[in-house]
């Protein structure tokens, strides 16, 4: 899909362009949600989905159910914003678009995490999983890895978790892709808080922030840990200095040296 750019709207309108419009609304309410701008990102979807239904292109639609249920599911609106996701993932998969359909899953395996409906979630993480192994999608296989090692966090399969999580990290850091980085320092962090090993998730957590720096605070998905609620829990076990002395530890590491730190064996943490 080729990016025409906000300024090229009012042409596009013009030459009744309702596929392009619809498309670059949607494009552009996307980016709107990743830097928090939620107002914006909800006129922009919600035109878009206007535009697509009257459009009627099935593919146009999809994509649009899909951008409007994210706004809103991020917004707080669950049960619409699932609405509109199961819609636009029943038209991926009439369309036979599977590398669509695994990828939106996991969005709304995010609206049953975030109700911690933990076992709807696994089943929607592992059928992600599932279609992105099929397909051999590094970057889907990852995304959907670190998704079901949360639901593994919350049942207390500390193991499992840290290995699905380290085997998305190591794909990650393949690619580089740096969001999926963040994500899974942040929940390899709560994995060792679960573990009673408090120093090296405060380790974890400021080596996130360093890269939540770069990325930008708004990487956040609708679901996904909350690392400044389980950081403020690590300051107030650990005491203001053994935390402060940990967190200046972390945010001296390298990217690099983060993800070595991160990756260490099982029986590595055990001396952390």
């Amino acid at each position: 899909m080729r990016r025409f750019g906000e300024a090229s709207l009012p042409v596009l309108r013009r030459l009744g362009d309702d596929l392009t419009v619809a498309m670059e609304l949607g494009l552009l309410g996307n980016s709107a949600l990743a830097t928090g701008d939620i107002d914006r990102a909800r006129a922009l979807t919600e035109e878009s989905l206007e535009v697509a239904r009257r459009a009627g292109d099935l593919m146009t639609e999809t994509y649009a159910l899909f951008t409007s249920g994210m706004m809103l599911a991020w917004s707080g609106e669950l049960d619409e914003g699932e609405r509109l996701l199961e819609e636009s993932v029943r038209g991926a998969r009439q369309l036979g678009n599977v590398r669509s359909v695994g990828n939106w899953l996991r969005a709304l395996g995010g609206i049953a995490l975030a109700r911690g409906d933990y076992a709807r979630a696994r089943l929607i993480f592992e059928e992600s999983l599932d279609i992105h192994r099929t397909l051999g999608d590094t970057w889907g296989i990852s995304r959907s890895l670190s998704r079901l090692a949360l639901v593994l966090l919350e049942a207390h399969d500390l193991e499992a978790s840290r290995r699905l999580l380290a085997e998305s990290l190591a794909i990650e850091r393949e690619v580089g892709d740096r969001p999926g980085q963040l994500f899974n320092l942040e929940a390899l962090a709560g994995v060792a808080g679960a573990e009673g090993h408090r120093v090296r998730a405060a380790r974890l957590y400021a080596c996130a922030s360093v890269l939540r720096e770069s990325v930008g605070s708004h990487a956040v998905e609708v679901g996904w840990h909350d690392h400044e609620l389980h950081a403020a829990r690590l300051r107030s076990v650990l005491g203001e200095e053994a935390f402060a002395e940990a967190w200046e530890q972390g945010r001296a590491m390298t990217l690099a040296e983060s993800l070595d730190y991160a990756l260490e064996e099982a029986a590595d943490v055990e001396n952390a």
